[in-house]
């Protein structure tokens, strides 16, 4: 044999001894005793906790979340379909998205890729409704074995065997060209991805010695395609375990309230009012306590609320990393943030989302002469996401909080903005553009004032460096009669 094309080999009575050993194991009592003979407890145990790979976890957070809601009010909420009575909102639907923050704590981009974290999160909340609501699933299975049978083709359909049969030929040449195709492609484009080159082949002496040949190939493809509207992010989350990156996690939910609510902020449909609460401003956390730092930190996405007037509001938050310490940085990052939370707006209120998964897995099994077996297992996946929200005029989005906080593990300087959507503010908008339009048409403007000229420059400084003394201040006072 050649040595450039050594191969690990088995045994093929290594697998009889195993089989063998494996049926003794399933004689055993549960618990993994021989019958009658005593529970070993320490041992139990320790087979058992080896098989959980992690404890903690985003997810044990969500098991957490969800308990503590059914200990409040005794209402059992799961992933999935729920049903509720219509007069206690109706039915709705949850989801629980998760993602991993793939930048390293210690680079300047991770601020940023936690934010992406959350984003991907949800986007798998709404994927797991997508599929729920349609899904477009296809397959293709090839499964071949020969035993010295090498240069062997099938036999030909002859026309006497009718149309059905061609057609039925047909339809299994087209099945496995498209697997043939689509896994091989699969497969192809992971070599290359992992530096990978394909296997050697094997010499003529090595393919005279092979004996048995088995090869198995299932694909599967799944497709959706449909309009997602009103999924709020109720909770989200996040955690980081010590020597990861940590994750962020989202639970999503669309009620007939929330999707009433979006046709609402498009259409203007009225909606029936709610129990009144505080204002939206006293309802957001505040940057300045130090667990209203931390809750701001850890909330993304567009929620629900009740404001004072009992009306059902879009309250959106979302977070930007300044590019430096200058205070210009900080504005600016909370202006991305703005723009962002708008964004999140227009997403709860319908965006069209394709999907398709493409999973494949193989296997090839090779037996020799010698007694021996060589076999390959590959899986993987390909998982596209798209989505799309045409250009719509939103009246009423306005401002909420703007705020600073610091992360608490990494230190990096993180800044939020807070907008809101609210019927009232919607009609006061409305009137507030027909006036300044009419206000600016009456305005008689005779002359221009002189541009003003900067001062020179200062050259290069540092940015916040020699930076000495304070000052607090405030504008003249404001009349308040003048508004």
């Amino acid at each position: 044999m050649n040595s450039s094309n050594k191969r690990a080999r088995v045994p093929v009575t290594l697998a009889v001894i195993l089989t063998g050993i494996c049926a003794s194991l399933y004689a055993q009592e549960p618990g993994g005793n021989q019958p009658g003979a005593k529970p070993n407890g320490a041992e139990s145990d320790q087979k058992a906790a080896s098989a959980v790979v992690r404890k903690g976890g985003v997810q044990s957070q969500v098991k957490a979340f969800f308990k503590e809601l059914e200990q409040q009010d005794g209402a059992k909420i799961k992933e999935g379909p729920n049903q509720r009575p219509q007069q206690e909102g109706g039915d709705f639907f949850v989801a629980v998205g998760v993602a991993e923050i793939s930048a390293h704590r210690s680079s300047k981009d991770w601020a940023t890729s936690r934010v992406i974290a959350f984003d991907k999160a949800m986007n798998d909340a709404k994927r797991q409704l997508l599929t729920f609501v349609v899904s477009d699933i296809e397959t293709a299975t090839r499964q071949s074995l020969e035993e010295g049978t090498s240069g062997i083709q099938p036999a030909p359909v002859s026309q006497g065997q009718g149309a059905t049969a061609a057609k039925q030929l047909s339809v299994i040449d087209k099945v496995v060209k498209l697997t043939h195709n689509k896994l091989d492609e699969m497969l192809e484009k992971q070599a290359k991805k992992s530096n990978s080159t394909a296997p050697a082949q094997p010499s003529k002496g090595e393919v005279d010695k092979m004996m048995r040949t088995e090869e198995f190939r299932n694909f599967v493809r799944t497709s959706s395609r449909a309009v997602v509207a009103g999924m709020q992010a109720f909770q989200t989350f996040e955690d980081l375990q010590s020597g990861r990156n940590g994750e962020i996690a989202v639970i999503g939910i669309v009620s007939e309230k929330t999707l009433a609510l979006a046709a609402s902020v498009g259409c203007g449909a009225p909606l029936p009012k709610g129990n009144p609460g505080k204002p939206i401003v006293e309802q957001v956390p505040d940057a300045d306590t130090e667990d209203g730092a931390l809750q701001l930190l850890n909330t993304f996405g567009v929620k629900t609320m009740y404001d004072q007037n009992g009306d059902l509001v879009l309250v959106s938050f979302n977070q930007a990393r300044p590019v430096n310490d200058s205070t210009g940085a900080e504005l600016s990052a909370q202006r991305r943030a703005g723009t962002f939370a708008a964004g999140e707006i227009r997403r709860f209120l319908g965006e069209q989302i394709a999907l398709v998964d493409d999973v494949f897995r193989s296997e090839t099994v090779k037996d020799f002469e010698d007694n021996t077996r060589e076999t390959e297992a590959k899986e993987g996946g390909r998982f596209v996401y798209e989505a799309m929200a045409d250009k719509i005029s939103i009246t009423g989005i306005g401002p909420v909080r703007d705020w600073t906080a610091k992360h608490p593990v990494t230190g990096q300087i993180i800044v939020g903005s807070v907008k809101m959507w609210s019927p009232s503010g919607k009609a006061f908008a409305g009137v507030l553009r027909g006036k300044m339009a009419k206000a600016a048409a009456e305005a008689a403007s005779s002359s221009q004032p002189e541009p003003s000229k900067s001062p020179p420059s200062g050259g290069r400084k540092q940015i916040n460096s020699d930076q000495k003394g304070e000052s607090k201040g405030q504008g003249l006072k404001g009349d308040k009669s003048g508004f």
